[in-house]
């Protein structure tokens, strides 16, 4: 199986990529689906963390008094480092189990493996190619703005967290550039995909 790791920032635009590739016939593993169901209420993994963090991580009634709230332990796991090593201890090697299951399953010409801590868990050597979606800092938060409701401070302070894109496309084989409208970012794809399916028919 001819497998692709899509990454990129927090707000780079990593799904609207993996649904035009989606929507060529391929096969996309979301890493983040996969952590969502991961931590569904009453999942073996949920109850550990709620039993680490407490209850105060949960939701109120109206969401589900069992459902973990996200933006709670994003917060707890951003302004300690020591529990964020923790979560990660727990989640990453079920994540990592569950994404090879679905690849083994896949039935198109390649994967898409949307991967956001490709670099973070060292994943990147488990791909035969790396590719990087990537956009101007001014352009990220005018989306995150949209669509997190969060103020510019907090967000800033989420993307100087990540691993920055500079290394992200040193370390890459293939970048799209996603500043433009979603014509141009089609357009970056279409070529990619006929570039991939090439590459596995070769391989």
């Amino acid at each position: 199986m001819y497998l692709v790791a899509l990454t990129g920032g927090i707000g780079s635009g990593k799904s609207a990529v993996a649904n035009i590739f989606h929507k060529l016939g391929i096969d996309i593993v979301d890493c983040d689906v996969i952590a969502r169901k991961l931590t569904a209420p009453k999942s073996p993994i949920s109850n550990k963390i709620i039993q680490h963090f407490g209850k105060g991580i949960l939701g109120s009634s109206l969401c589900g008094s069992d459902v973990i709230d996200r933006e709670k332990l994003s917060q707890i796991i951003f302004n300690n480092k020591d529990e964020k090593i923790w979560l990660e201890k727990i989640l990453h090697p079920e994540i990592i189990k569950i994404m090879r299951e679905h690849i083994k399953k896949s039935k198109s010409k390649y994967v898409i493996v949307a991967i956001p801590l490709l670099f973070e868990t060292k994943q990147d050597k488990n791909f035969n190619r790396i590719l990087t979606v990537t956009c101007n800092k001014e352009v990220k938060l005018e989306r995150l703005k949209l669509r997190d409701k969060k103020d510019i401070t907090e967000l800033e302070n989420i993307i100087t967290q990540q691993i920055n894109d500079e290394y992200r496309k040193k370390h890459s084989d293939d970048i799209i550039n996603n500043d433009g409208d979603f014509n141009n970012l089609k357009q970056q794809v279409l070529n990619l995909h006929q570039k991939y399916l090439e590459f596995a028919n070769n391989k």
